[in-house]
């Protein structure tokens, strides 16, 4: 360490040329063996919230997560469709509104309405959210797997616009 900065030596090749920002690296944290988490959904919110925060990527460990396996496509998929982070966020929101606990849907009405007012501020400041673009890229460690094992928000997400041969 040199005068205080957190980085060492070592880890200065790795640093974003724009900004010194760096990648964020994550996984499928809290979707493990204690059986909690959807980890489809959290791939997906971590996703938004490296593009919202201007990281300069997102490495994603699927950790041979079989309920991951569509990750990358699902990735490509958005990206050629050139979807924000707010075309994102309202499918995300719209998928936990169909599948809660009806319970649980006064949450994602404070969601969306905090979404909204993000928006909106977003736009009143010269900045627009809901217009950033994300950039994500994953990594190769998705082994083979079970094509019927991850259907949920993956293929809801795919199924938004019909897909041609040569996207997959």
């Amino acid at each position: 360490m040199t005068n205080g900065n957190p980085i060492r030596d070592d880890e200065k090749p790795f640093r974003h040329v724009n900004g010194g920002l760096l990648p964020i690296i994550t996984g499928n944290w809290g979707c493990g063996s204690s059986g909690g988490g959807d980890a489809q959904l959290k791939s997906m919110l971590q996703w938004l919230a490296a593009s919202r925060s201007g990281a300069p990527s997102l490495v994603y460990y699927t950790a041979g997560a079989t309920s991951v396996v569509k990750l990358d496509i699902v990735c490509r998929v958005i990206m050629d469709r050139q979807w924000t982070v707010g075309d994102l966020a309202g499918a995300l929101l719209r998928y936990c509104r169909a599948r809660l606990d009806p319970r649980r849907l006064d949450l994602i009405s404070r969601l969306e309405t905090h979404y909204q007012a993000v928006i909106a501020g977003s736009s009143s400041s010269g900045v627009d959210a809901a217009q950033r673009h994300m950039s994500l890229s994953t990594s190769a460690e998705c082994p083979a797997a079970n094509p019927g094992t991850d259907r949920l928000l993956f293929d809801e997400l795919l199924g938004q616009y019909p897909l041609k041969q040569t996207e997959l």
